[in-house]
């Protein structure tokens, strides 16, 4: 299924009540499904019209998991894993939601400050940690997954949220250096296959599991000034979406989701609030893309775009107009390259239409 998540239509039903909104959602959900394609109006409504109670595991390794619907918790008492940063507001929601926890990354004392912060049914005394790093090797990996498969009484991981990732400051394609090539594949890409191929046997004995892949806008366009970081999440996108080709039929479930610009935290450079303003007005919130994911995760969907405009709008001309994509492309490149040199917006219309807009 393919599944665009942005901010479209999202403020037309906020006032609504809960079971109006609700309805209309279940009704559209239903017809999209239909056309392969799905929007997300209002995640309060979608949240409160799922069956997302949760008493399940969740792995951590700079990326995340998720919990599972109360059909799935009579019968599984399953781990999920993430990736930190943004994965801590995902470890969050899904603490929240009352989902069991393993928390993995480098920096263990980051994790044992993340696991102090976590509330809910099942933490922080459901919460496990399990230090990681995806850049270490096969053998490193297999053993910290031989672990997390061991913890909760070895009910094993069932959602594997993958949240690496690793990106260097926007750079022209040739001033991109061998050892950012390395690093950048070695924790986007290798690793993160590497984790898949060590934790998808256990998946596929239990006949059940779930890989949610916290890709990028980059993944799906060009991105003028992050090409090594776009092909790696490029890489990452194709073999998801193979795996997914290969094993559905024996119960594996693939989520791609692909972010634009979240909002994380505040440029140095931006130098007072109304900069500071304007820079965020086009970026997703990291709540707000907390729970797209979470709702696509529950409702099975197979790819997610998140992003507000004009990204939003650069994907979808890219997926359905690609030779008109791929030309605005060759515009906006130089541009974006130039405006990012001198500290201005990579994101914008004026990158087609107008100048670039410095501290924005």
């Amino acid at each position: 299924m393919h599944v665009i998540l942005g901010s479209l239509l999202e403020n037309s039903l906020q006032h609504y009540s809960i079971g109006f909104a609700g309805a209309i959602q279940m009704f559209c959900v239903q017809v999209c499904r239909c056309f392969d394609f799905l929007l997300a109006f209002h995640v309060t409504d979608l949240v409160h019209n799922s069956q997302f109670s949760c008493s399940k595991v969740v792995a951590v390794d700079s990326s995340l998991s998720v919990p599972v619907d109360a059909d799935m918790l009579q019968q599984y008492q399953r781990e999920i894993q993430i990736h930190t940063s943004f994965g801590e507001a995902l470890a969050k929601e899904f603490a929240r939601l009352g989902a069991k926890l393993i928390l993995s990354a480098r920096r263990e004392a980051e994790l044992e400050r993340v696991k102090a912060g976590l509330s809910g049914k099942n933490a922080p005394n459901g919460v496990m940690i399990l230090p990681m790093d995806l850049a270490a090797g096969e053998y490193a990996i297999e053993q910290a997954v031989q672990r997390a498969e061991s913890f909760f009484g070895g009910s094993g991981v069932y959602y594997m949220v993958h949240n690496a990732a690793h990106e260097r400051p926007k750079t022209s394609i040739l001033e991109t250096s061998e050892e950012s090539l390395k690093a950048t594949f070695d924790v986007n890409v290798l690793g993160t296959i590497t984790l898949t191929r060590q934790l998808a046997p256990f998946m596929l004995k239990r006949g059940r599991g779930h890989f949610v892949v916290m890709s990028s806008a980059a993944g799906k366009t060009p991105a003028p000034g992050q090409a090594v970081y776009a092909a790696s999440k490029h890489a990452v996108n194709g073999y998801f979406h193979t795996l997914r080709s290969e094993l559905a039929q024996k119960g594996i479930k693939v989520t791609v989701v692909c972010p634009g610009p979240i909002e994380t935290s505040t440029s140095p450079s931006l130098e007072n609030t109304s900069m500071q303003k304007k820079a965020l007005e086009k970026r997703v919130s990291v709540t707000r893309c907390v729970e797209l994911t979470v709702i696509a995760t529950t409702h099975g969907l197979k790819e997610v775009w998140i992003s507000k405009q004009p990204v939003l709008a650069v994907m979808y001309v890219m997926q359905y107009i690609p030779s008109l994509g791929h030309h605005l492309m060759e515009k906006i490149g130089p541009k974006r390259l130039e405006t990012v040199k001198q500290g201005g917006s990579a994101y914008g219309l004026h990158l087609l239409f107008g100048r670039s807009k410095k501290h924005t």
